[in-house]
């Protein structure tokens, strides 16, 4: 996702502006309602660090519903 948006103006244009339906169109998923979407850029006086949901002792399946997306399916993961 990074590398396209480095290399896609369009498409960081489309992050900035409804990061939700870029990631939804960029992965190929629906994205359920509940799901907050946010981008944040850092800048050379700025550095993010994001501490993702804590899965571990949680089985893939209940992962799924933690994070809300289902496995993916086409183009976005190679099959």
């Amino acid at each position: 996702m990074v590398r396209r948006a480095w290399a896609d103006t369009d498409f960081l244009a489309r992050l900035r502006s409804d990061p939700r339906a870029a990631l939804a169109e960029e992965l190929g998923v629906s994205l359920p309602a509940r799901l907050e979407v946010m981008v944040v850029e850092e800048r050379p006086d700025l550095l993010c660090i994001v501490i993702p949901v804590d899965l571990s002792g949680i089985d893939e399946r209940d992962s799924r519903s933690v994070t809300g997306l289902a496995a993916r399916k086409g183009p976005a993961d190679g099959s």
